[in-house]
């Protein structure tokens, strides 16, 4: 019983570390959504001035710098991760972007779903753990008992 519930918590410990893992994940996602469908409005826009976006950026530790980004060529980059940047379209990063957070929301509740059902089976593997316990000091002292009787 001791071994099964070790591996009961170890595997809890890693879902929740997954879990953490998406929840960090998840507001990057949609801050990255809702800048490309940002990117993708002001290039609709007919006058050249309005298409720019002006932003600011991080150089190093608290050092920031203005820039005028021109928004003409109707692509952007996202980075897939292992420094991997791949360019698409606006609607085509918008539908990874929103297929992407989908995912990650599914697994989000699925991992949840999964801790509950752990917590549960911790639940019950510590009441038998207790449960074994006790049965074996009832025992120990009913042996003492007998013995004592026997003297």
């Amino acid at each position: 019983m001791n071994e099964l519930y070790k591996k009961y918590k170890f595997m809890e410990a890693q879902l929740v570390r997954g879990r953490d893992s998406l929840k960090v994940k998840l507001p990057d996602i949609k801050k990255t959504l809702e800048a490309v469908k940002l990117l993708q409005e002001k290039h609709a826009e007919e006058d050249e001035e309005k298409r720019s976006l002006q932003t600011n950026f991080l150089i190093s530790d608290n050092i920031w710098a203005k820039a005028k980004v021109a928004n003409d060529t109707g692509k952007v980059g996202l980075w897939l991760g292992a420094n991997v940047m791949v360019e698409y379209t606006f609607d085509e990063a918008i539908i990874i972007l929103e297929k992407n957070l989908g995912n990650a929301i599914s697994r989000l509740e699925s991992t949840d779903g999964d801790i509950e059902y752990l917590k549960d089976q911790i639940t019950t593997t510590e009441v038998n753990i207790a449960r074994i316990y006790n049965q074996t000091v009832s025992n120990k002292q009913k042996t003492g008992q007998q013995e004592e009787k026997k003297q």
